[in-house]
């Protein structure tokens, strides 16, 4: 490759398989690394790989930034569609169940909860202008309902 000695990288999505192994590609050419990712043991994980300290900075400043590599204002006033509603699902007073942060009821099949956490995911994801604490919670109401749908599969018949 070449030497990067010196240089900053920044990536976004370290916390993923691509982000993780381009962080561990710079930083083996010498590069200092400042990440963003959502998935904190992962963002910790990409750290061991890497074999030195990263820097890791606040998602809305990496989108700020991403935003600026694109020609674009690096804090749009406009939110993604449908972000506030994903925040305001995972910041309700009474901490809301798994099925209420996926918009399901109980009854959905597993289709039905992946489905519901991918087009949900698009708008709670800090990259389309939502909070890292609401797309931890639609994360969190995804996996818990999937181990439940696992732990009675044949208590809900699909439709």
């Amino acid at each position: 490759m070449f030497d990067l000695t010196g240089m900053t990288a920044l990536v976004t999505g370290a916390s993923g398989g691509i982000g993780s192994a381009i962080t561990r590609a710079l930083a083996a050419q010498g590069a200092r690394i400042a990440l963003s990712g959502t998935r904190e043991e992962a963002l910790r994980g990409a750290e061991r790989a890497a074999g030195c300290k990263l820097l890791e900075i606040e998602g809305s400043w990496a989108r700020a930034w991403s935003n600026v590599l694109a020609g674009q204002e690096p804090w749009p006033s406009k939110r993604a569609p449908g972000a506030d509603e994903a925040v305001r699902v995972a910041k309700s007073v009474a901490a809301p169940s798994v099925w209420q942060t996926l918009g399901l009821t109980p009854k959905a099949t597993t289709t039905e909860i992946k489905r519901a956490y991918r087009q949900r995911a698009l708008a709670a994801h800090p990259d389309r202008g939502g909070s890292d604490e609401a797309f931890r919670a639609l994360q969190s109401a995804y996996e818990s309902a999937l181990k439940r749908r696992a732990a009675r599969p044949n208590k809900i018949k699909p439709r």
